[in-house]
């Protein structure tokens, strides 16, 4: 069932609703939808439901509670009316530049402390991770530390401030991921849970705790725990009835997949997830889903359809104002040019995406490319390129002390082409050891197995 409407409870109030939907709305608000339920966690103090409403609930029972409940509905939706106010005129001052925050006075974080404050600095984090990941942190630490200020009754209920607590923690360990400091963001993760213990126990919060913690899972490495904790997620937004939020894990859980080294299983995940995800709610999630499934298909060989769908993505147009996603974009598209053996063309996109992601610092990445570059070279017959190629891509992982096995292998690549005896498939069995050694580091090099 999807979300209630004020309009809907104020019929569940009145007796205006028929008996089916009647019963379909108190099951599910007995299912503990957190929107639908924000409202009840605010007007009744959990002493009162405990002492009064008595376990297991009865049906009727249920309903005496709901009767005292929505009684006090008109004041409490008036009083989130003027929280949602105060947000809206935040989220304008802050303005969409991180540095704004200098905008706010002493008096105005007075009159916004609480939910919109907190609230408006999240929204402003998430919009500069991709952008900017320190202002992201910068944002999340105060949203934090407005947070930790917060008295406990603040909202009626202190089960909301510590919920408002964990979220602001959670997204701060969020932050720190984004900047490549795991340990720091199981760290905050650890404090999240704490306040979420003592919190209104709200799914949603649970689900995009879960969601969280399986981003930082994935990039640790530890893929089963991050799709267990995205199959969780997932489970709770279903019972709940939002399938938007339900496609963005399955989504999540694709690229996770194609991070693993399962490009099969990102395929079927993605595709789930799109058909549910509402791509106006998450355009860029939308985007960057799209752009996984893309490559996921040119690594099954599915080149003829990736093409297709390539052209008439308008990826290009969604990547324009971020560089990196771009170039990654255009190295899926050097693939499926490979792949359908507009080797030309193939070779013009890959020579642009290593050359971008040098100049970013980014050699590991760099050196995929410049592995599928190689096979391309070797289909054209170009050796005295991939030998140049071979030893510039062995000399940069030996400067940067890369994991002794992704080197072997480049010394292996580098070895076959300097004895002109390197072929396509060598080149694409090296790519194909480095991808999965990404994803699973106790792996070793077996020159045996290479084509």
């Amino acid at each position: 069932m999807a979300h209630l409407t004020m309009q809907e409870i104020e019929a569940l109030l009145t007796g205006r609703l028929s008996t089916p939907k009647r019963l379909d709305a108190i099951r599910h608000l007995v299912a503990g939808c957190g929107p639908c339920g924000r409202l009840l966690l605010l007007a009744v103090p959990a002493k009162e439901v405990e002492s009064e409403v008595p376990r297991p609930w009865a049906e009727v029972a249920y309903e005496e509670c709901l009767d005292r409940v929505f009684a006090k509905i008109p004041r409490v939706e008036k009083q989130w009316q003027k929280e949602a106010e105060k947000l809206a005129t935040v989220l304008e001052l802050l303005g969409p530049n991180p540095q704004m925050l200098e905008r706010l006075t002493l008096q105005q974080v007075r009159t916004y402390r609480g939910w919109p404050l907190v609230e408006a600095l999240l929204r402003r984090a998430g919009e500069a991770s991709f952008r900017d990941p320190l202002a992201m942190r910068a944002l999340c630490f105060l949203a934090k530390d407005h947070a930790e200020t917060l008295e406990s009754g603040l909202y009626g209920r202190p089960a909301l401030v510590f919920d408002l607590r964990a979220r602001a923690w959670a997204e701060l360990a969020n932050a720190h991921r984004v900047n490549e400091e795991y340990e720091r963001a199981d760290e905050a993760l650890a404090q999240a849970f704490l306040y979420r213990r003592q919190g209104t126990g709200d799914p949603l919060l649970q689900a995009r705790m879960a969601d969280l913690e399986a981003s930082l899972r994935r990039d640790q490495r530890r893929f089963a725990e991050a799709i267990a904790l995205l199959d969780f997620a997932c489970s709770i937004y279903q019972s709940v009835g939002d399938t938007h939020l339900a496609g963005r894990a399955l989504i999540n859980k694709g690229i996770c997949a194609r991070t693993a080294g399962e490009p099969r299983d990102a395929i079927r995940w993605i595709r789930e997830g799109q058909a549910q995800l509402d791509g106006r709610r998450d355009p860029r999630l939308a985007a960057i889903g799209e752009q996984v499934l893309l490559d996921a298909m040119a690594d099954c060989g599915q080149f003829q359809e990736a093409s297709r769908m390539l052209m008439g993505s308008g990826l290009r147009q969604a990547f324009a104002s971020d560089p990196l996603n771009l170039l990654r974009l255009r190295w899926v598209e050097g693939k499926i040019l490979a792949g359908r053996d507009r080797l030309g063309r193939a070779e013009k996109a890959l020579v642009e995406v290593r050359r971008g992601f040098e100049e970013r610092g980014l050699d590991y990445d760099a050196a995929l490319v410049g592995l599928e570059l190689a096979a391309v070279w070797l289909r054209q017959g170009k050796t005295a390129e991939v030998r140049e190629l071979a030893q510039d891509m062995l000399d940069t992982f030996e400067e940067l002390e890369i994991e002794r096995e992704a080197f072997r292998a480049l010394w292996f690549f580098n070895e076959v082409c300097r004895h002109q005896v390197a072929t396509a498939g060598m080149a694409h069995g090296v790519r194909s050891f480095l991808g999965r050694l990404h994803a699973e580091p106790q792996l070793r090099f077996d020159p045996e197995s290479i084509g």
